[in-house]
């Protein structure tokens, strides 16, 4: 009886149109895989698993709704690298950086993400060798003053020293 009603199950899947694979129906196996894929940022991998899943018979609502999700997971990402070249532009390097960072981990397909990246690096330690370069130059004559400042008062103390000494000397 239990084998005739699994066999029923089985012939009736088949006929609707779905296909059980280790217990899982063909479409539940691509939403699940479509998830990975978008929750990774593979969306270019997704959107390919996606148009497989429409030939193999995808229902349209499915399909539609898959679509949009990976327009509006691409225009976030979007979103993120203009608001990344906004901070760029006003020399905030290190948030463009991050900005550019969580579009990568939303899109890791987009190419020009990762030159932004690289970009942005390189103009932040830019930026920080110029802040060194900036601090030493202040830092450097003031020092350079209270060094020789010391050796002249170490000189003069040595100088007493010996003068000190001398008048001791009879």
């Amino acid at each position: 009886m239990a084998k005739t009603l699994i066999l029923s199950v089985l012939l009736l899947a088949s006929y609707a149109g779905v296909q059980l694979v280790h217990g899982q129906t063909r479409h539940d196996k691509f939403l699940d895989e479509f998830r990975a894929l978008c929750d990774n940022g593979w969306l270019d991998a997704a959107e390919a698993a996606l148009e497989d899943a429409q030939k193999d018979g995808l229902d349209q609502p499915t399909y539609q709704n898959c679509i949009l999700e990976l327009e509006e997971r691409r225009e976030q990402a979007r979103q993120l690298i203009q608001s990344g070249d906004t901070l760029l532009r006003a020399e905030h390097y290190k948030e463009a950086r991050l900005r550019y960072e969580q579009a990568r981990k939303i899109y890791r397909d987009n190419t020009v993400v990762a030159g932004k990246i690289a970009m942005a690096e390189r103009l932040e330690h830019d930026a920080r060798a110029r802040a060194v370069k900036e601090t030493i130059g202040i830092v450097m004559p003031v020092a350079t003053k209270v060094l020789s400042d010391y050796f002249d008062f170490k000189r003069a103390e040595e100088q007493r020293k010996r003068d000190e000494a001398a008048r001791r000397r009879p």
